[in-house]
């Protein structure tokens, strides 16, 4: 995941993640998440920088 997410929007990825998991009767006690963040320079999309590279969607964090 790239840096730079607000804590508000990792509170909800979890949340999103347990309900997602729940549906398969995996209960919230069982899920264990840990988001590694890298600055987006540290990408690299088919040898391009990821800040570089020219896709069809942006990336935004």
């Amino acid at each position: 995941m790239f840096q730079g997410r607000t804590a508000r929007t990792k509170r909800r990825l979890y949340k999103y993640l347990v309900a997602e998991l729940g549906a398969f009767d995996i209960p919230a006690s069982d899920v264990q998440i840990v988001i590694h963040e890298l600055p987006v320079e540290n990408w690299s999309l088919d040898g391009v920088p990821a800040t570089d590279a020219n896709r069809d969607f942006t990336i935004e964090v």
